[in-house]
């Protein structure tokens, strides 16, 4: 009876041991590493062999060499994409985690244009947390291509997701957003209406949205309006009237469109 109960210990503590190491080796990217492209510059592709490594140490510096590599890092972009998946369960901890898809995002911006299109197509991934870190790079590289599909995102049902896009549209600066932010300033969700309030964020278009009054004038907003255009006036009407007799100049004058 001894000897059975020993056998059975021995086998639950073999089963955790390789349950363990398994958990331990979900480190990075959720492609196959065979799927790592054979013709490129050894160096390129020793960094995206280290994104699979199961420290995360490794991991960061690789995907902050990438990011030095700037286009010539364009074969690593869906690696680095796949890394803000990261959820390594190697006793890192989520700070570690974190720190490691930070550095997989900035190294995509650090890459740019090439990463655009890879980057619109992850605004569909079925994780909240993905479309978020691909909404804030898209407006850190600033591509015009990026417009219509973060305007699409206004509308995702998750409204951190919203909280995310509002700013990647303010930061591209482009004319196309106004009216789809404008339409946001209906969303009853405080994150969404803290992003519209704070005068700090005023160098992004969709503070114009203001003009529109469909969130009810406060003071908040009639600062930030006040720093945008120069003007002073006392009520919702008249901010209005003044948009729309002059947002096409207004807008081409501030940020040269």
């Amino acid at each position: 009876m001894i000897i059975r109960i020993k056998t059975i210990l021995g086998v639950l503590v073999v089963i955790i041991v390789i349950g363990v190491g398994l958990i331990g080796c979900a480190a990075g990217p959720n492609i196959p590493k065979e799927n790592i492209p054979y013709n490129i510059p050894d160096n390129l592709k020793r960094e995206i062999e280290r994104l699979y490594s199961r420290r995360a140490q490794d991991r960061v510096c690789a995907a902050f060499n990438l990011g030095q590599m700037g286009t010539g890092a364009v074969p690593a972009i869906p690696f680095l994409i796949a890394m803000l998946d990261d959820y390594s369960m190697a006793g890192e901890g989520t700070s570690a985690v974190d720190f490691v898809k930070k550095t997989a995002a900035k190294a995509l911006v650090k890459i740019g244009r090439p990463a655009v299109e890879p980057l619109i197509a992850a605004l569909k991934n079925r994780r909240s947390e993905i479309r978020c870190e691909a909404a804030w790079e898209l407006g850190e590289i600033k591509d015009p291509r990026a417009v219509e599909p973060l305007i699409a995102l206004l509308k995702d049902g998750d409204s951190i997701v919203r909280r995310y896009t509002a700013p990647a549209l303010g930061k591209i600066k482009d004319p196309r957003a106004v009216e789809a932010l404008i339409a946001e300033l209906k969303d009853e969700n405080a994150l969404i209406q803290e992003v519209f309030i704070d005068p700090s964020l005023k160098e992004h278009p969709y503070l114009l949205s203001y003009l529109t009054g469909l969130m009810g004038f406060n003071e908040a907003a009639k600062k930030a309006l006040e720093e945008i255009t120069g003007h002073n006036f006392s009520d919702t009407v008249e901010w209005q009237k003044w948009w729309e007799q002059n947002k096409e100049k207004f807008l081409k004058k501030k940020w040269k469109f």
